[in-house]
């Protein structure tokens, strides 16, 4: 085990959480998977007063602290590069904690999207709806399932999709799902949402907006402000007319890998 670096153990959320929530939107994912607790499936490794890299399955988040370089990206790459493929499926942050990661890496070698961060603090202004935005209902699951099935990089198991369930929204037209969309990881101050995702035969026609319109202003109505990236010119579109605001650039790296378990991140 790197020196630098040491495994958190079972009841120390709380000083790591302290430490996360210095950044309330851009360490969602942390402070959702900290909330939950540590265990065999969801891991923290932290520099003292530097950094926090965390695990959850094969979902990677590194918060590389206020001033990142003093934190010991060799030794977090080195212990990455210990797992298996299907422990490494994705790692995500800011640039400045992710790149630098990513770059010593050497037996996992990811593709990296160049995304903006951006959150709905103020309830969106009116558009027209198409369809009937709604959470998702038990019902649901086998046409979410298969929408999901062929999603691209959003595609998940249908045991993902099911563990996600509650916290899905859809829109509905003509008895059709035609837009679906994941609160990914919430706190008490933030939700994530994430695969935003419309089937083809249905772009172009503002399910996309209907539904992270009432997607977030539900999350506004629970008190906290929504969140989200993206790198997908036509979504920055809707996701500027509909209110939200880019705080900074986010990294979001891919690896190949086969089998694992969604999870945040």
């Amino acid at each position: 085990m790197p020196m630098t670096l040491r495994q958190a153990e079972p009841g120390e959320e709380a000083a790591l959480l302290a430490f996360a929530s210095r950044e309330p939107y851009f360490n969602l994912f942390l402070i959702a998977n900290l909330s939950e607790g540590l265990n065999a499936y969801q891991e923290a490794w932290v520099q003292e007063g530097v950094g926090i890299l965390m695990r959850r399955y094969g979902s990677w988040v590194i918060d590389a602290g206020p001033h990142p370089e003093r934190f010991d990206f060799a030794a977090a790459a080195q212990l990455i590069d210990a797992f298996p493929p299907s422990l490494v499926r994705v790692l995500s942050g800011r640039p400045e904690g992710v790149a630098p990661l990513c770059a010593r890496l050497r037996q996992h070698r990811p593709s990296i999207n160049h995304d903006l961060f951006a959150v709905l603090s103020e309830p969106p202004p009116p558009v027209p709806h198409v369809g009937a935005p709604r959470p998702a209902h038990p019902e649901d699951l086998e046409a979410l399932a298969a929408l999901y099935a062929d999603a691209g990089d959003m595609s998940r198991s249908r045991e993902a999709v099911a563990a996600l369930l509650p916290r899905t929204w859809v829109v509905e037209d003509a008895g059709q799902i035609t837009a679906a969309a994941i609160i990914t990881a919430q706190s008490e101050r933030a939700a994530m949402i994430g695969a935003v995702f419309t089937p083809p035969p249905f772009r172009r026609r503002g399910y996309a907006t209907t539904l992270i319109h009432a997607l977030g202003s539900a999350i506004l109505a629970s008190g906290r402000h929504a969140c989200l990236f993206y790198h997908n010119p036509a979504a920055r579109r809707v996701y500027l007319r509909l209110g939200f605001r880019e705080i900074g650039p986010w990294l979001l790296a891919r690896f190949p890998a086969a089998g694992g378990r969604e999870g945040h991140g």
